[in-house]
């Protein structure tokens, strides 16, 4: 069975935000079953060669994290470098949607409320591009998709994962929609890609250049043969 795994990521408007646009993003995983059995002993086995609880991107780049506060640049790069090859060997594809929460509010509220809150909206988004390409790719078999459970934002989203028409879940090629706890691996890697991100698209909204120089994490995350990440502003909701 191909299982799908996701994960939000979101920053708020506070002393800590370095004056990045606002910005939330859902992004995930998709690999067959087997291939995520073997994902999960090989990334455990790193944190566990480390001595480390389940990794947090949140956690990882806090300068006074109890974790990683005292870790040498270099013993962050080995890390680094450890999850992201796990990563790269697993994947079949990833999914990404980041909603500019500036764009988002400018809507109606009869826009917001058929659009959804961000989280619903990212995370359906997502759902609509994995069915085009699974469509493409010729499956025909239906995904199970597990989120993080616990997102502030994503009791609407959970509520219509619960009432979901058939017609719809056979259209988006669903199979079921379940909710685990972030101490699952395979949502760590999910975290790790939605912070990412939602770090990425919020630099690119302050220096829209293309010749923007693309962050470190960035080149190593991105395969464009395999990633499907988009944003969703202002031009996106018009055209929807």
């Amino acid at each position: 069975m191909m299982i799908g795994y996701f994960d939000e990521s979101y920053n708020q408007a506070n002393a800590t935000n370095h004056g990045l646009p606002l910005v939330y993003t859902v992004a995930g995983y998709l690999a067959e079953d087997h291939k995520w059995e073997v994902f999960g002993e090989r990334w455990q086995g790193i944190l566990d060669k480390h001595k480390l609880p389940p990794f947090s991107m949140k956690e990882f780049v806090n300068p006074h994290s109890r974790v990683y506060g005292s870790w040498e640049q270099r013993d962050r790069e080995i890390l680094e470098k450890e999850l992201i090859q796990i990563i790269r060997d697993t994947y079949l594809q990833s999914f990404s949607t980041s909603v500019i929460l500036a764009d988002y509010e400018e809507l109606s509220d009869f826009a917001k409320y058929a659009f959804g809150k961000p989280h619903g909206y990212a995370a359906i988004n997502c759902f609509k591009h994995i069915t085009r390409w699974a469509d493409g790719a010729g499956i025909r078999e239906r995904i199970w998709h597990v989120f993080e459970d616990g997102a502030v934002d994503a009791g609407p989203f959970r509520s219509w994962t619960e009432t979901i028409a058939q017609a719809e879940q056979e259209g988006y090629k669903i199979e079921n929609v379940s909710f685990e706890s972030k101490a699952k691996p395979q949502l760590q890697a999910a975290d790790m890609l939605a912070w990412q991100n939602r770090k990425e698209t919020g630099r690119r909204l302050l220096s829209p250049s293309k010749k923007a120089r693309v962050r470190p994490w960035m080149f190593a995350l991105h395969d464009p043969k395999r990633d499907q990440w988009f944003t969703a502003g202002r031009a996106q909701f018009k055209k929807n």
